[in-house]
C-alpha cells in the first residue's frame, strides 16, 4: 500500500482495507510488490487465504503477502486500475472508508467458475460476481482504459 492504512475485521466481509486519512481522487493507492505467480496447479494446492488473495493473469496466478493485501471488493469500488500492477483512487476516499476494488477487473478466468456472494452494499450491487462479469457490456464500458492489459486481452479474447 501507498497510502496510510488500517487494516480490521468488517462487519460481514472479514479483513478488510482502510484508509488512514483522506485520499483524493487520482492518488495511487497501491502498487504489486514482491509478487509470487505460480501456476493453476500450483495454486489449487494453496491455502485458502492465499486464493482469496490471489488473481489469475494469463496462465498462472499472482499473489503478494505484504500488508495490505486483504483488499474486498464492491460493485462501486473506490479505486481502479490505472497501470497494470497499480490501483489509484477512482474518486476521493474518506477517512477510515474500506479501500475497495471491483473483482471483475482481474478475476477472469474460466477455469474458476466459482461465484462470490457479494456483500458490498452498494446500490449497483450485482448481488454474484462471476468470472465473466467484465463483459458485461456495461460494466466494460465502465472500466474501459481502466484494466491490467491482461484482462483487456481476455475481453478481447471472449467478445
Amino acid at each position: 500500500m501507498l497510502v496510510p492504512f488500517l487494516e480490521k475485521q468488517t462487519k460481514d466481509k472479514g479483513l478488510g482495507v482502510f484508509a488512514k486519512s483522506f485520499i483524493p481522487k487520482g492518488t495511487v493507492v497501491w502498487r504489486l510488490t514482491n509478487p509470487v505467480r505460480v501456476s493453476k496447479d500450483e495454486y489449487s494446492k494453496l491455502p485458502k487465504n492465499i486464493k482469496n488473495q490471489a488473481y489469475p493473469e494469463g496462465d498462472h496466478f499472482v499473489y503478494s503477502l505484504c500488508s495490505g493485501e486483504a483488499w474486498n471488493h464492491s460493485c462501486d469500488a473506490n479505486t481502479w486500475w490505472t497501470k497494470d500492477n497499480e490501483l489509484s483512487a477512482r474518486r476521493d476516499i474518506k477517512e477510515d472508508e474500506e479501500i475497495t476494488y471491483d473483482y471483475a477487473t482481474t478475476d477472469i478466468d474460466p477455469d474458476v467458475t466459482r461465484t462470490w456472494q457479494c456483500k458490498c452494499g452498494s446500490i449497483k450491487c450485482r448481488h454474484n460476481i462471476n468470472w465473466n462479469d467484465i463483459l458485461l457490456p456495461e460494466l466494460y464500458e465502465e472500466y474501459k482504459g481502466h484494466l491490467p492489459s491482461f484482462v483487456e486481452k481476455m475481453v478481447r479474447k471472449y467478445n
